[in-house]
């Protein structure tokens, strides 16, 4: 004869189901969300430190004098690193969507093609500033320091976050915020 007092429940109802599944319907909803905001502040971030990079690049090349291929002694001599940032979309440098590249200068011309280049044209970064023609440039030259078109470079996404790349006339480079 069975028992019928006793009674043994070995599962879950369906209002412990539903409410499990929606608190990790929730969480991973703001987890997405959460990775998202990051992903895109680290593209910036990318973008920011890439142009940083190149202008150090040019600035050191320029202060050690180093003399690439493309600028033989039949030219004449080394005049200095230029970086070339791309400001619009329709805009590209050495016809790949290029955001900026570093070229070297010898003779009193620019030599191309490029020495380095960064392609942000997936990336949906725009590169502005008051002042920012379709192209811009920085200039270091050798045995003066510094740098001719110093200013500041608004680099920004679609989501209206910001960075900006400062270089001053003594050829100091910062990102900010």
């Amino acid at each position: 004869m069975i028992d019928e007092k006793i009674v043994h429940n070995k599962g879950f109802t369906l209002v412990e189901l539903i409410i499990v599944i929606s608190v990790l319907a929730v969480l991973s909803i703001v987890g997405i969300a959460a990775f998202a905001s990051y992903s895109r502040a680290q593209t910036l971030n990318a973008a920011a430190g890439d142009l940083a990079v190149m202008l150090n690049l040019a600035k050191s090349r320029a202060y050690s004098q180093i003399k690439p291929s493309q600028c033989p002694d039949s030219i004449g001599s080394l005049d200095g690193y230029e970086v070339r940032i791309c400001s619009s979309a329709s805009c590209t440098i050495s016809g790949s969507g290029t955001s900026f590249a570093l070229f070297v200068t010898c003779g009193g011309a620019t030599r191309p093609p490029p020495i380095s280049t960064a392609n942000f044209s997936n990336s949906n970064l725009t590169f502005t500033s008051s002042s920012i023609p379709a192209v811009y440039s920085f200039f270091f030259p050798v045995l003066k320091g510094g740098v001719v078109g110093s200013g500041t470079i608004t680099i920004g996404n679609t989501f209206g976050e910001t960075r900006e790349v400062t270089v001053d006339v003594s050829g100091n480079i910062r990102i900010e915020k």
